[in-house]
């Protein structure tokens, strides 16, 4: 039997109570149920359907079903204010752009919510004929070299709720470099995905726990434990710079000057916004100068390598690098 309200509740009270049930409904609401929940005459809740009615319009069905009568909220498509079929559309959009780097259980309830958002919209007879154009977009994003994220899934929730509550976390992580599993003691801030893989920035702790050594980019793929140790007040963690040219891999922000030669990597280069503070320039022979500011020194190194030959040269902090192939590029720099 429904949960009776007070019976002291006023027409107003019941007349709201009636409306959030009748909206949030799943199906029919049959009038001695609401009669009996809202502790009034069956004739009352008949007056409060009217009532709202009369000022929602013909949204209210009802009729007769083992000689009960019943009453059921219809759905228009117009009651949820700034959303329509190209807002779940985008959604859609996002959901396949986030799709390799979320778990099955995470793409199983937003595409849960799509459903339910588009259902409310649309109604059950139209979103038959909609499904296809919601689910099956015109964008698709092809990531090469995706990682399955679907292992670290509560590891990432894990994450998530330390970032939400401001928490110090231990973190188990296994670095690319050696075998060696190790604890680092971490204030994470954010995630962020970067060439088909997720990674966390945080501050990662000195001995005593209560000073931010450094902010460091762990990649999510390569820890193998996360948990919240405390809360993290007072401790402040410097945010590290999204218009950067990647993640925050060094404390020392450096200055690099990369020249191209004449060719189709210069067309390459000006058509694609690289870091916040780029600056590219001219060169007489049809070659440009790409310069910017980063502490993210080994991807721009990489990054370089990449183009071969059609790279000029490599100034970083004023100095050139002999050779951008090598992978002791630092020991040229001081």
């Amino acid at each position: 039997m429904p949960k009776k309200i007070d019976e002291d509740a006023t027409t107003g009270n019941k007349l709201l109570r009636l409306l959030q049930k009748l909206m949030t409904a799943r199906g029919r609401l049959y009038v001695s149920d609401l009669a009996e929940e809202l502790s009034c005459s069956r004739q009352t809740v008949a007056r409060l359907v009217s009532e709202i009615e009369a000022v929602m319009g013909n949204r209210i069905a009802s009729g007769i079903e083992n000689h009960r009568k019943w009453y059921e909220y219809r759905n228009s498509g117009r009651n949820i204010p700034g959303v329509g079929i190209e807002e779940v559309r985008i959604l859609s959009m996002c959901r396949d752009l986030a799709d390799p780097y979320i778990s099955d259980a995470v793409r199983d309830r937003l595409d849960a919510i799509i459903m339910d958002i588009s259902v409310a919209l649309l109604g059950e007879e139209r979103f038959d004929s909609e499904y296809r154009k919601i689910f099956e977009p015109d964008f698709r994003f092809f990531s090469k070299g995706r990682i399955d994220y679907e292992p670290f899934a509560g590891i990432i929730t894990e994450i998530e709720k330390g970032i939400r509550l401001n928490s110090v976390m231990d973190i188990t992580y296994k670095s690319q470099k050696s075998s060696t599993i190790r604890n680092i003691k971490l204030i994470p801030r954010r995630f962020v995905c970067q060439n088909s893989a997720l990674y966390v920035i945080g501050g990662s702790l000195k001995s005593d726990l209560s000073t931010v050594e450094k902010l460091r980019s762990l990649a999510v793929h390569r820890i193998t434990g996360a948990e919240i140790l405390r809360p993290a007040a007072g401790i402040a963690v410097p945010d590290a710079d999204l218009g950067d040219f990647g993640l925050p891999w060094h404390d020392r922000l450096r200055t690099f000057v990369i020249t191209f030669h004449p060719g189709s990597a210069v067309v390459y280069i000006r058509e694609r916004i690289w870091c916040r503070d780029q600056k590219i320039t001219d060169l007489p022979d049809g070659g440009i100068e790409l310069s910017f500011a980063t502490r993210s020194t080994p991807e721009v190194l990489s990054w370089c390598r990449g183009f071969g030959d059609a790279v000029a040269s490599v100034v970083i902090d004023g100095k050139q690098v002999a050779d951008i192939m090598k992978n002791d590029f630092l020991e040229h720099l001081s």
